[in-house]
């Protein structure tokens, strides 16, 4: 049976930033103040025990200290202006200020370059691009390491710096970090390339003599780095098994991958801390054994993680007090409880894990760090709320808010602690007061979300734990307020619902489509464009118990339904839906029943309305799993949904372009793949009748290029977008939409070596769109993917598909949910593409047109399974 990464819900939910970043230190923990005593030995005091405090802790006075030295420094003297700079940054590190450590850094880097020191300067950089990493900005951070090209670093960055100067050390320490970086985005396999020759370079040094370079420290960070890349690699084979799984299929291999890229990561773990001993690094022991903990979790060495676990508590007890102690203390609580849960835990834990976070309190306190302190007593106040003591848990939760309020750097856990807040009054039946906590819970985490999704990749995806169940609680709060089966005029409830789910939309695919997604809301919203023709818009929210279904009417008219299903039933049922739909392929009687019970939920409903104002098209904005299930082959019982309205798609109020289709001088860019092809160990089969596609296509638009099979390449598309604008992009060839952003691409005829395809991803698509595009020009009003397919089940998947429209750069996408005869594609999209001519039919009401025309041609194409998956994405009109 699949067994999942068991962190705990503490983890989960309150460790944003903590101690797990990455750190390579070139200072080993003692400063050379005797550099600068040579020439000013007025300084001595000051410096001298600035020193003796940062080594005991007391960051704060040695701050004090060294910035009174930097004050009296005499200012032509930039060497010892710099040292006090750099120590500076580093001191303002161990607090948690990083935005002045990067100041710091950044005053060290211009006297570097005036001392024209080039070693020193690449050093710096190098620091200073940890610092950005650990605000979360990570392309200035690959900025200053390198820049975009590995091959050919950038003219000053600060592995350029280093092989100018035959820097080994800064070499090594410019790999590790940018190493570290490419994890923090998720691109593991790069990680692990730079990551490993940084350390090719440590073990090659061990043979030498003439250069010295610290290596049990600098190797314990390089080897903590891989441990974690191999970590995030399992958790991503974890999420993908987890998606197998919810659908159906085998996930053994995928397990198996998963367990072995935990034992990798174990290992290097394991080396990262016998270095660590070997150079008497305790800090960096300490991070290599809470690293382990969750590792040996997962493989369920109960032994080994109470081994790790211990090991990391009796260590950290003897450093000094700072910002990383006191998330160490917060993460060592959230380890006492392995799995996922919102209950109390056993009377033993509750004591043990309210000491620790006690104790992370007054390390706080001692430091005078609010993020920490304000992170710390929330997690205490959830403590209490999990375990029934609501006054204990307000009152810890009101001081975590307070503390939060002290400090900007700490609005990430702003918007946790409203919204506990709101959980507990809630819970103690305060309604009103409830609401308000939500509201400014929302506020906040609205003006933070590309933050907080954008730090990390790992924590990504937390986001069903961090963020989204925020959302989901405030919706079901409001839609209590609401009568529900009976149309409504224009409810301040339901409005702050809809605006609520859409924010959750929004959230949901900057978070799939990761921290390089650009989301630029329209300027009108779908519901307010659709009163401006016979449109209605229907919106879904799963919550876990039953699901909403929100009908706008052009009338300004709004009527609220309730699915009384759970989460798990409605997935079940929608699951069997699309099962149904794609056993078509085999046969040819078409089983209703599926159809028309979730025509009876998701439609009937609003029949009266929808006749009353004749309705000729409806726009869904579907929650979830609902996003998989075609929509055009819900059945009423006499006909399919398609045969009496039009139909669209958008994944949210705010994401879709409200400008009709401009028929003049319709051109298109038609890319084609008709061979065999092959991407990674997946097996394509030729798409013989792509030729007659292409050629229809080409026919009806004659002012248009064509790329086919080895022309279609990723570098002649860039070509041909740079020398022509186009108005529709059309791509037929396989494609995938799965659990992960990089699973989501199209094959080219573009090939890597002799058997395998290059996979161009939807955001490298959007990337070479948004490269060519003139500030003067529209954009592509047409996306079609005729044989992309999505996996029945698996909602991520269908979430990449949604957005696939705002991903690509596009104002509408026609995509398939899954991959159909391309033969009767080819003679779907050719009608299609005949009734988009016409004037007097929009993209959704051309496509309909389509599709009425192969139910009624007869044989077996009638069968939903050939024409029901193709969906329209984003603009209707």
């Amino acid at each position: 049976m699949f067994s999942p990464f068991r962190k705990s819900q503490l983890r989960k939910f309150f460790t944003v930033l903590c101690v797990l970043s990455f750190t390579l230190c070139l200072w080993a923990g003692t400063l050379p103040p005797q550099r600068l005593l040579v020439q000013a030995s007025d300084l001595h005091p000051l410096v001298e025990t600035g020193v003796n405090q940062y080594q005991a802790g007391d960051f704060q006075s040695a701050i004090a200290n060294w910035q009174q030295a930097l004050d009296k420094v005499d200012p032509d003297n930039l060497s010892h202006q710099t040292i006090l700079l750099e120590n500076l940054a580093r001191a303002h590190r161990q607090i948690g200020l990083f935005p002045k450590e990067i100041a710091y850094w950044e005053q060290a880097i211009q006297h570097h370059q005036q001392l024209d020191d080039l070693s020193a300067l690449g050093r710096a950089l190098t620091e200073q691009a940890q610092a950005y990493n650990r605000l979360g900005q990570h392309r200035r951070a690959i900025a200053l390491l390198c820049g975009e090209n590995i091959d050919a670093c950038a003219q000053g960055s600060a592995l350029q710096i280093a092989h100018a100067t035959t820097d080994v050390s800064g070499e090594a320490a410019a790999l590790g970090s940018l190493g570290e970086t490419y994890r923090l985005t998720g691109n593991y396999p790069q990680a692990l390339t730079v990551l490993e020759q940084s350390l090719s370079i440590l073990e090659a040094d061990s043979l030498e003599t003439d250069i010295e370079i610290d290596n049990p420290l600098y190797q314990t960070a390089v080897l903590n780095s891989l441990g974690n890349t191999y970590a995030a690699q399992a958790q991503a084979s974890t999420r993908r098994a987890q998606a197998l799984t919810e659908r159906g299929d085998d996930p053994e291999d995928l397990i198996n991958t998963a367990n072995e890229q935990t034992e990798q990561a174990i290992t290097f773990l394991q080396q990262s801390y016998a270095a660590a001993q070997a150079g008497n690094a305790i800090s960096a022991q300490v991070r290599s054994q809470l690293n382990l903990i969750p590792l040996y979790q997962h493989l369920r060495q109960s032994t080994a993680a109470e081994q790790a676990w211990q090991t990391t508590r009796r260590l950290v007890a003897t450093l000094p007090d700072s910002q990383d102690k006191a998330f160490t203390t917060m993460t060592l609580a959230g380890y006492l409880e392995p799995e996922s849960t919102r209950q109390c835990p056993a009377t033993n834990i509750v004591s043990e894990q309210t000491q620790l976070l006690e104790d992370a309190i007054a390390i706080a306190q001692t430091i005078q760090n609010p993020r920490a302190e304000s992170f710390a007593l929330g997690q205490l106040g959830n403590l209490y709320e999990r375990c029934g003591d609501y006054d204990k848990a307000l009152t810890l939760t009101q001081a975590a808010r307070l503390a939060a309020d002290q400090d900007r750097a700490a609005r990430d856990s702003l918007y946790l602690w409203a919204w506990q807040q709101g959980r507990i009054l809630k819970a103690q039946n305060q309604p009103e007061a409830a609401e308000k906590a939500y509201t400014q819970a929302l506020e906040v985490l609205d003006t933070i979300r590309a933050d907080i999704l954008n730090s990390n990749r790992e924590l990504q995806f937390d986001f069903r734990d961090r963020v989204e169940p925020l959302y989901r609680e405030f919706a079901t709060l409001k839609l209590n307020e609401v009568p529900a089966s009976m149309p409504i005029e224009a409810d301040k409830s339901v409005d702050s619902v809809l605006v609520t789910l859409d924010s959750l939309k929004l959230a949901e695919l900057q978070n799939y489509f990761a921290n390089d997604c650009v989301i630029v809301p329209a300027a009108a919203r779908v519901d307010v464009v659709g009163e401006q023709s016979a449109t209605a818009v229907i919106s879904t929210a799963i919550l876990p118990d039953r699901t909403s279904v929100i009908a706008s009417f052009p009338n300004g008219q709004q009527q609220v339904e309730w699915i009384n299903l759970d989460e798990a039933t409605l997935i079940e049922e929608t699951n069997a839906f699309r099962h149904t739909l794609e056993s078509g392929r085999f046969r040819r009687v078409i089983d209703k029943a599926s159809a028309i019970q979730l025509y009876d939920q998701l439609v009937r409903p609003f029949e009266a309305q929808l006749n009353a104002l004749q309705i000729d098209t409806l726009v869904f904005i579907h929650d979830g799993i609902l996003r998989s299930a075609p929509m055009a082959a819900l059945h009423d019982g006499q006909q399919f949904l398609i045969e009496k309205y039009a139909v669209a798609t958008t994944p949210s109020l705010t994401l879709t372009d409200p400008n009709a289709l401009d028929r003049k001088n319709l051109n298109a860019l038609i890319l084609g793949l008709s061979e065999a092809s092959q991407v990674g160990n997946i097996p394509y089969q030729p798409l013989n009748k792509v030729e007659d596609e292409i050629a229809s296509v080409k026919a009806q638009f004659p002012n248009s290029t064509v790329l086919k099979n080895a022309d279609f390449s990723e570098p002649k598309l860039q070509q041909a977008l740079q020398d022509k604008n186009y108005r529709i992009l059309h791509i037929a060839t396989h494609g995938n939409f799965g659990a992960e952003p990089e699973d989501n691409y199209i094959v080219t005829g573009q090939k890597i070596d002799d058997q395998t395809n290059k996979a161009l991803t939807i955001s490298e698509l959007d990337a070479l769109i948004r490269s060519v595009s003139d500030i003067d020009q529209p954009p592509i009003d047409l996306l079609a993917l005729t044989a992309c397919e999505t996996a029945v089940g698996d909602d991520r998947a269908t979430l990449g598909l949604a957005g696939v429209a705002v991903r690509a750069g596009v104002r509408s996408a026609i995509a398939s949910l899954w991959s159909v005869d391309d033969a009767a594609t080819a003679d779907l999209i050719t009608r299609f593409y005949h009734h988009l001519l016409d004037p007097n039919l929009s993209k959704a009401q051309a496509l309909r047109a389509a599709q009425i025309e192969v139910i009624q041609a007869g044989g077996f194409t009638e069968h939903p399974y050939y024409w029901a998956p193709f969906v329209l994405i984003g603009n209707w009109l």
